[in-house]
């Protein structure tokens, strides 16, 4: 009877890598096998992580046979998850990010909001949470069930339907896609890939995920590597739209989207980068960007502060540099009170 337990495919994958996080390791450990639905597996993929991570997936491991320990050279968080796809075998993925952790629900009302309306993806709300406070993030208000063109358009802009891989449960079947490697924004880049295989999204309103607000994470690096692979994320995702799906978006929306990401983009190396850095990294920004702007010539765009940045940047590169570092400097001032807030 035991061997037939131990070959029992789960019904959802846990993926989980794991880099240079072991203060924060074994709650996000804890958390996924503290779970209320405990059918599944969860699969840690060590990176190659410098600290004691390694072992303390092993330590895991040993104690919980729902626990499979990959470890391999760094290679980044794309590949690390592209490997653990390949291993998965449930009916359904998930995600968690090795710093973060999940409410003792989370799997069992996800599962359940995908099973019971046929839906090939489920969400819920997050939690954003900082050192000493956390702020909910809600995902589709006032929506329980959508359909696959509204998740589509939805997805685009980003807001209420937003890009991560963490807060959803994913049909596994749909996650063929595998993120590009060597990439960070992974999520930007095979997000829009997975929702287009949709019928149906659930979603459970409440903030089941907690997303752990720390410099260290991607989402607050801002060298230029990360810029450069947002912006190309970006322009992948308005190019499928374009492609697969003409008409859904609007083509001016699909090129603004892409200059406010090269805005963005520029904005944060201007102020994080030295200067002849930013002016070689600001140079491939507008490169890549230059078949979008033909939207910058409409009205609704043409007088907006992304639109002017843009033209300072075309028009003189060191007088962007010099104004962004300015404001920088003034932002900073306003800003000192939040410097214990990130872990």
């Amino acid at each position: 009877m035991e061997a037939i337990e131990l070959d029992k495919i789960p019904e959802i994958s846990v993926i989980m890598p794991v880099y240079n996080v072991e203060k924060y390791l074994c709650q996000a450990v804890d958390s996924v096998l503290a779970q209320t639905y405990d059918d599944f597996e969860l699969i840690l993929v060590d990176d190659g992580s410098p600290d004691g991570c390694g072992a303390i997936c092993d330590s895991y491991a040993a104690k919980d046979r729902r626990v499979k320990v990959v470890h391999q050279p760094n290679g980044g968080v794309s590949v690390a998850r592209n490997v653990a796809l390949k291993l998965a075998r449930g009916k359904y993925v998930a995600f968690v990010d090795s710093d973060d952790w999940i409410a003792d629900s989370m799997l069992e009302k996800l599962h359940a909001a995908a099973e019971n309306t046929s839906a090939q993806i489920a969400m819920c709300d997050f939690n954003y949470e900082w050192r000493t406070f956390g702020r909910r993030n809600r995902s589709l208000p006032g929506v329980d069930v959508m359909g696959h063109d509204e998740a589509m358009i939805k997805l685009f802009r980003n807001k209420e339907l937003e890009s991560y891989l963490w807060d959803k449960l994913y049909l596994r079947e749909l996650t063929t896609s595998y993120c590009p490697d060597g990439r960070e924004y992974e999520d930007t880049s095979v997000m829009h890939h997975w929702v287009d295989g949709i019928k149906k999204l659930a979603v459970v309103h409440e903030p089941l995920y907690h997303y752990r607000m720390r410099r260290g994470s991607i989402v607050n690096n801002r060298n230029v590597k990360p810029r450069l692979d947002k912006l190309k994320a970006d322009i992948d995702r308005s190019l499928y739209y374009a492609s697969y799906h003409p008409g859904l978006v609007s083509d001016h929306e699909l090129q603004a989207k892409v200059i406010e990401s090269a805005v963005g983009a520029a904005k944060s190396v201007a102020r994080n980068s030295s200067k002849a850095d930013a002016m070689k990294a600001i140079g491939q920004i507008l490169e890549l960007s230059a078949p979008f702007a033909a939207c910058l010539d409409d009205e609704a765009i043409s007088g907006t502060k992304t639109a002017k940045r843009y033209r300072m940047m075309k028009k003189s590169l060191g007088r962007f540099i010099a104004r962004m570092r300015f404001e920088k400097m003034f932002q900073s001032g306003c800003r000192k009170k939040d410097k214990n807030l990130f872990d």
